[in-house]
């Protein structure tokens, strides 16, 4: 009796487990990343199947962008091979760490250090001397060829309120202001100057007093600001008078940018290096980005003492760019999209994604609109993956780039929105401290061929497909921009001047207009370019949109 109605209750439950192992199947597929050979197999009443899709692409020139709201700057003369010349310069603010000091009985300024770390990573152990070898990231261009840096003091008084907007809004400024503010006729005093500066990897000594424990740090833009006795008196008059005593300015953070406005880092070419040395990442949001004045006073038995005074680099700061490039950035045409795209980080440009424009194929024969035949399977299609696949243009790409020259990840813009697009955030493989590891399924790094050069560049666009069929999301415009880092793709304030760039967007009521850029891309010097959307191109080089997807038999 017993044994029948288990027998009986298994026969019952088979159908219930068959069912939920379905569903579950399902919903994995719906929103995990996977690859369609592997759903779904055995399954006797679904058909698995992949359908490419038309789209449009063209470029578009957005020249130039907001430069104070970024975390990292560069400087440098790089010579990008596609592109031309850039020369990066940066205008900052400093500010004391202590308001009103007190300096002390009889105090003498001994030395002055400017510490800015660059990016870096440690490559091996540290050996027996206590030294840790590491590589420095995030440079553009030889290393080993130098440019010249200046560090002038700053005639200029940046603003954190805008004056048009009543001083409710922050000032935004951009990356002409070489030339739009006359950087270079508010040059103070030289502070510093190298005809031949180049980064060394090597670590940074801090504290040496104890031969046998050494203090180092990574690697960073470590000067001495008071080599002769000029600038020696010049940080003296900064923060004392001829008695000692603290000046009146360093009271508060307002009162001393009011009275010293700050330091302009230049960078110039020079006769070794006329035409391009490089360009590299300064990290002045560390928290050992500063200026140290090293001084000392007495104490009631006359004795010196060691003190030290501290400037760091919060307020505002923004990166000068000057372009001198081999062609102007074109606008692409909107209308019949592009046999090329120019993607350009810095002062740059992007390529445009117009998806599922064109007409395809119906079950019937018939060529209809493409996002029509898309839309009408939001009750039969289950969506397992999308990829966006874009294709490098080989032919415009020098022969002579090294293996590092193409920017190894482009990131794709949800631009109605300036936001990253859903597959952004539900990359599993989420912020990485290497940024070439970091959100590799959404965008995956270059392909390259056998002789290291690019082949394409891959996006899984699963869940930004899944959102226009099964929650009727709007099919806007795509942006595909350089990256330095996919972690810094939030926009963070970087705009545009004038918000002068409108497209055509697919649904005639959702125009789009482009105000802002990814902070990745304007941290970029580099650039590429792909093949574009026209039948100029070769069928198998056009940007390609590939749905794969589970549909039940009839």
């Amino acid at each position: 009796m017993i044994i029948n109605l288990i027998t009986k209750a298994n026969k019952a439950f088979q159908p219930i487990c068959l069912m939920a192992f379905l569903l579950l199947t399902i919903l994995s597929c719906e929103q995990d990343f996977v690859n369609i050979d592997s759903t779904l197999q055995g399954a006797q009443n679904f058909n698995t199947n992949k359908q490419e899709f038309p789209l449009l692409t063209y470029s578009k020139a957005y020249g130039e962008a907001q430069t104070n709201s970024v975390s990292s700057n560069l400087i440098g003369y790089f010579n990008e091979p596609i592109y031309g010349k850039t020369v990066a310069s940066v205008v900052t603010q400093v500010t004391p760490t202590e308001f009103g000091p007190d300096f002390g009985n009889n105090p003498k300024i001994k030395s002055v250090k400017l510490n800015i770390p660059y990016f870096s990573t440690v490559i091996g152990d540290t050996n027996a001397a206590g030294i840790t070898p590491h590589r420095l990231d995030s440079v553009f261009g030889n290393i080993t060829a130098s440019f010249k840096l200046s560090i002038y003091q700053s005639n200029y008084l940046l603003r954190e309120l805008d004056p048009n907007s009543n001083f409710e809004d922050p000032q935004a400024y951009y990356s002409n202001a070489i030339q739009d503010l006359n950087i270079n006729s508010q040059l103070g005093q030289l502070i510093f100057v190298d005809d031949k500066f180049f980064p060394r990897t090597t670590e940074v000594i801090v504290d040496q007093s104890d031969p046998e424990n050494v203090v180092r740090a990574a690697p960073a833009l470590n000067l001495e600001l008071n080599k002769d006795a000029v600038n020696n008196d010049f940080w003296r008059d900064l923060l004392m008078d001829e008695d000692g005593n603290a000046l009146p300015h360093l009271l508060n953070a307002n009162n001393f940018r009011a009275f010293f406005r700050g330091l302009i880092f230049k960078a110039e070419p020079n006769a070794d290096n006329p035409d391009g040395a490089h360009q590299i990442m300064l990290d002045f949001a560390n928290t050992n980005a500063n200026i140290t004045i090293n001084y000392t006073n007495e104490n009631d038995d006359e004795e010196e003492v060691d003190q030290t005074y501290v400037l760091n680099f919060s307020g505002v700061r923004l990166n000068a760019l000057e372009n001198d490039f081999n062609f102007p950035l074109p606008n692409g045409n909107p209308a019949t999209g592009d046999d090329k795209l120019f993607v350009k980080g810095g002062v740059g440009s992007a390529a445009i994604i117009n998806l599922f424009n064109g007409d395809i194929e119906n079950e019937n024969g018939e060529m209809v609109p493409s996002e029509v035949f898309f839309k009408n399977k939001k009750d039969s299609w289950l969506i397992n993956q999308a990829n966006l696949t874009v294709f490098v243009d080989q032919a415009s790409i020098p022969n002579n780039i090294d293996g590092k020259g193409e920017p190894n990840r482009l990131v794709l813009y949800d631009l109605k929105n300036n936001l990253p697009i859903a597959d952004y955030f539900l990359d599993v493989n989420t912020i990485n401290p290497d940024p070439n590891l970091s959100r590799t399924l959404y965008a995956e790094p270059l392909e390259r061929d056998s002789n290291n050069r690019g082949v394409a560049y891959k996006f899984r666009i699963t869940e930004h497909i899944n959102n226009i069929l099964k929650r009727d999301s709007t099919n806007v415009n795509l942006g595909i921009y350089v990256s330095t880092n996919v972690n810094l793709l939030f926009t963070d304030g970087t705009s545009l001047p004038n918000n002068s760039l409108t497209f055509e967007s697919v649904e005639d009521e959702d125009d789009t207009t482009l105000d802002r850029v990814p902070t990745t891309s304007v941290l970029s010097p580099r650039g590429t370019v792909l093949h574009g959307s026209t039948t100029n191109v070769p069928e198998n080089l056009r940007p390609k949109l590939e749905i794969f997807y589970t549909e039940p038999e009839n």
